[in-house]
């Protein structure tokens, strides 16, 4: 995904900082819990380690996804609802030039990236959606790696099905 399109898909937060007060202890462990976040990205956090006698070391740790939407799936599918959408892995990369009057929600996204197949599952979820029809020829080693990327996000996802329809055009 190209970083001028994230403020099309990622909700604007400002940055938070938190200054935990040491004890004095030799290893202090510090929890800190933050409310109302948006969600529907990956966050970094960057802590500034400093130790008595002013050693300094900067880590960063990156969350894994956090949801933005309910997942309303596992309500739809107690009382009988399934919902299915095609999910098409095409290389959006080379459309720099798409001037078509349709403009993509993700922006021109690299469906190879983790962190918009998450978005897509997020989105889907949120909205009821608990299978993916994955269109495909597989003709392409791109379009095979984006289905297997999705495929392993499913053993995380016990409520989201992937079915993969594979063209032979």
């Amino acid at each position: 995904m190209r970083p001028e399109d994230y403020p099309l898909v990622f909700p604007l937060e400002e940055t938070r900082v938190v200054k935990p007060v040491p004890r004095g202890l030799e290893r202090e462990v510090f929890n800190i819990e933050f409310k109302d976040i948006v969600g529907g990205r990956e966050y970094e956090v960057m802590v500034l380690l400093k130790d008595t006698t002013r050693n300094e070391r900067i880590e960063k740790i990156k969350t894994p996804y956090i949801r933005q939407f309910e997942n309303i799936v596992r309500r739809l599918y107690a009382n009988g609802v399934i919902v299915s959408a095609a999910y098409m892995p095409w290389d959006m990369r080379g459309l720099a030039e798409y001037r078509l009057p349709d403009r993509l929600l993700l922006g021109l996204y690299d469906a190879l990236d983790d962190v918009v197949q998450w978005k897509h599952i997020d989105w889907a979820t949120g909205h009821g959606i608990n299978v993916f029809w994955c269109s495909t020829n597989l003709n392409t080693q791109y379009e095979y790696e984006v289905a297997k990327r999705l495929l392993s996000k499913m053993e995380y996802l016990s409520e989201l099905c992937l079915d993969l329809m594979i063209h032979g055009w």
